[in-house]
């Protein structure tokens, strides 16, 4: 990915429900959308028949960014829809 990011096994809620124990936190401030869509879809490829992994998508002083995402993620990456 050419996104700076970091997996981890979160302790506590909302973010222990994966079924593997993982979740993803990546830190989208700097990057560009064709960049956080391509690394969107690497972390959708991850989805496995145990479930999927939480994602969290940092967007440090970009709420308007942020929201627009929220927005679009199920158009531009399908996979990530429940």
């Amino acid at each position: 990915m050419s996104v700076p990011a970091a997996r981890w096994q979160p302790g506590a809620a909302p973010l222990d429900v994966a079924a593997n124990g993982h979740a993803t936190v990546v830190y989208a401030t700097g990057a560009s959308d064709a960049d956080l869509e391509q690394a969107l879809h690497v972390l959708a490829s991850r989805r496995s028949k145990e479930g999927a992994e939480p994602i969290v998508l940092l967007f440090q002083e970009q709420p308007a960014r942020a929201k627009d995402l929220a927005a679009r993620i199920d158009r531009l990456v399908p996979s990530l829809g429940a």
